[in-house]
């Protein structure tokens, strides 16, 4: 059972690499399940439902500010990335994908980047724009930067999540130095190792965190769901075991990355 979570910075190519890796492994992608699952639930407007996705910061209007200050926004997306990722064969491609699955150690979390300059050039060019200028690709170098700083602090904001850090992640690419083929290779040569091969026990602790993730969205936010379900339990109760850690993922690190090791010493 495969599963990968791609966090890619606007710009980067994240949906180009996971439709590619969608093909080669014959996996599905979530983003879409996601999509429909916040809409039924909070009845969210596409532009907020298009941020979670990808990243893109939306339009600053009251609709779409009042919608990513929901306190059940963030319980909300973490019971659909854990359902869809407890279903396997999957990827999930979204910001807050590797924060939310660290603590799956069969997860393959990748975080995908490359230089602002590179990014604002790839996504000027989606635009579809025919002017290339200097003063125009530094507008939209600049743009971007802003619109990476309130990324960064909505994220926060939702997740307590800091996306830039390597404990977070198995394999980190830039994308300017990577062609897309050689990002794909790349994500499928890791996926035949061992560690993330899955196991009885990460299939019960992906099973776990969703039930979890379930109940405290249920419990938090089912005043204003449009949409009321029986909560799904995928393996047995007995089987279930409530470690000492935030089951939703929101919080708790790593501990088997080396990164993040290194970085607990430097702060010890």
């Amino acid at each position: 059972m495969t599963i990968i979570a791609i966090t890619a910075e606007p710009g980067s190519q994240g949906a180009a690499v996971a439709a590619e890796l969608a093909r080669r492994l014959n996996l599905s992608q979530a983003n879409a399940a996601v999509a429909d699952y916040l809409r039924r639930k909070l009845d969210l407007p596409q532009a907020v439902i298009d941020f979670l996705l990808d990243g893109k910061m939306p339009a600053q209007t009251d609709e779409n500010s009042h919608a990513l200050s929901d306190p059940d926004l963030s319980l909300c997306v973490a019971a659909a990335v854990f359902g869809e990722a407890a279903r396997g064969n999957v990827i999930i491609a979204m910001p807050c994908a590797a924060w939310l699955m660290q603590q799956v150690a069969q997860v393959l979390s990748v975080r995908l980047y490359a230089p602002r300059a590179r990014r604002a050039k790839n996504l000027w060019a989606e635009t579809g724009a025919t002017h290339s200028g200097t003063d125009a690709l530094r507008h939209a170098e600049n743009q971007l930067r802003h619109e990476d700083d309130m990324r960064d602090h909505a994220l926060r904001r939702l997740f307590g999540a800091n996306w830039d850090s390597p404990a977070l992640y198995d394999l980190a690419i830039d994308t300017q130095v990577m062609s897309l083929p050689a990002c794909a290779d790349k994500i499928k040569a890791m996926t035949l190792l061992p560690q993330f091969a899955g196991s009885e026990p990460d299939r019960l602790k992906l099973a776990n965190c969703h039930l979890m993730a379930q109940i405290r969205f249920a419990l938090h936010g089912q005043g204003r769901s449009r949409e009321t379900a029986p909560l799904r339990r995928e393996a047995p109760l007995d089987d279930i075991v409530l470690g000492e850690e935030n089951l939703i993922g929101l919080r708790q690190p790593r501990r088997n990355n080396a990164a993040f090791k290194t970085l607990k010493a430097c702060h010890e």
